[in-house]
């Protein structure tokens, strides 16, 4: 916790000087954002009542028959986001909303 208050004291200082503020202390990168917004809709899309292949067409744009569905990449793709979903909305979400809030070195998977 002692690095995000030394990094609060920057921002103050930075303001108090005049100088550009420098942002937060960890900002989201944009693969991050992507991944969270695409693991939400598929948890959306499955509490809909839509299945993995619908997922994967309307999600990633999947336009193949679903006869080639099974040993597609695109199924595993959709999987994996689903599992990432339930890692999100089993208290994954608390990081996604304290992101700026800093915290350890270790970053554990999303």
């Amino acid at each position: 916790m002692g690095s995000v208050r030394a990094w609060a004291f920057l921002r103050f200082c930075h303001a108090l000087s005049g100088r550009v503020d420098p942002g937060p202390y960890r900002a989201m990168t944009p693969r991050t954002a992507l991944l969270y917004r695409q693991s939400l809709a598929a948890m959306d899309a499955r509490a809909a009542g839509a299945s993995e292949w619908e997922i994967g067409q309307s999600l990633f744009g999947y336009q193949r028959s679903r006869d080639e569905w099974s040993d597609n990449a695109a199924r595993g793709l959709v999987r994996r986001t689903l599992a990432r979903g339930r890692r999100t909305l089993a208290g994954g979400y608390r990081r996604f909303l304290t992101w700026q809030a800093g915290g350890g070195n270790r970053r554990p998977r999303i």
